[in-house]
């Protein structure tokens, strides 16, 4: 069966699309052949095992839909367009995505938590699976350095980071897009910010921040939800509550354990991280579902 890698044609430049179709695929290429297409050069496919990433507008997956096909949504961070309401004109003149998702095979989840949530909401929930985030591929040096003390950094887009306007001793580094995004400032940051707004879907959406962390040697301040499938339950740096002085507190907590033994262990975590969450250990389990979908 003939494998493809799909996206939206106007998000080829996204991150994540970038990272998981074309550094993913690209990986896979050295063991399957497959190929990576916009999603308006599949219309006409068939006998095809299709991969789409990031899924936001449903209504143009229904020309994929042939019996011959295999669809399968990589969901990413788009729970939300997973969740949102039909439109009006869904409602009245096509089928609503419910039901659309039920023609669709299955979906991969970038955590346990969110396969679990939704996994139901597809045609064979057993063949739904989870596939974390790995980091960049381009990432090429991690840093070296050791500072003499903490210092915590915020990398991605501010209005993802909790309370950005209002943590002092974290520095906000905007990255907008693919392009934007370098490792060149890892070296001067042994800690990472990674909690989000306590938003609904945030509590699902990938664990990149964590696994770009674990590349970078730097242990994360982090919410205690399904971060822990990562992180595992005793990581020593989980805020008690998303308050500015809990985060605070823990921010205190990691420079007043710097070096010592729960910095040590968290390190420990994050260098496991970094090898389970890296493009090649991703791969593999790419290629697992692959030949696991193709025996259908």
């Amino acid at each position: 069966m003939k494998v493809i890698f799909s996206y939206e044609d106007n998000r080829v430049n996204n991150g994540s699309v970038r990272l998981r179709a074309f550094q993913v695929s690209q990986a896979i290429g050295r063991f399957i052949p497959v190929e990576v297409k916009p999603l308006s050069e599949c219309v006409e496919v068939k006998k095809t095992l299709i991969f789409l990433i990031k899924p936001r507008n449903y209504r143009k997956i229904r020309p994929l839909l042939d019996p011959t096909n295999i669809i399968i949504l990589d969901i990413l961070d788009t729970i939300d367009a997973l969740e949102e309401p039909d439109s009006l004109f869904s409602k009245l003149f096509t089928k609503q995505k419910k039901q659309l998702l039920k023609e669709i095979d299955g979906a991969i989840f970038c955590s346990d938590k969110t396969k679990k949530a939704y996994q139901h909401l597809f045609k064979y929930p057993e063949i739904c699976t989870t596939i974390y985030h790995h980091w960049d591929a381009r990432f090429t040096q991690r840093p070296s350095t050791t500072l003499n003390q903490v210092k915590t950094a915020y990398f991605g887009l501010p209005r993802k980071a909790h309370l950005a306007d209002k943590l002092t001793s974290i520095d906000i580094h905007e990255a907008f897009s693919y392009e934007k995004m370098s490792e060149k400032l890892f070296p001067a940051y042994n800690a990472h910010y990674i909690v989000k707004p306590d938003k609904h879907f945030y509590h699902y959406e990938p664990l990149t921040k964590i696994a770009t962390a674990a590349f970078a040697k730097s242990p994360v301040i982090s919410r205690k939800g399904h971060e822990v499938e990562l992180l595992t339950d005793d990581y020593p740096y989980y805020i008690p509550s998303d308050s500015e002085e809990d985060i605070n507190a823990t921010i205190s907590k990691m420079q007043g354990t710097y070096q010592g033994k729960e910095w040590k262990y968290a390190l420990s975590i994050m260098e496991d991280i970094f090898h389970a969450c890296s493009l090649k250990s991703i791969t593999q389990d790419y290629i697992k579902l692959i030949h696991k979908l193709s025996r259908i």
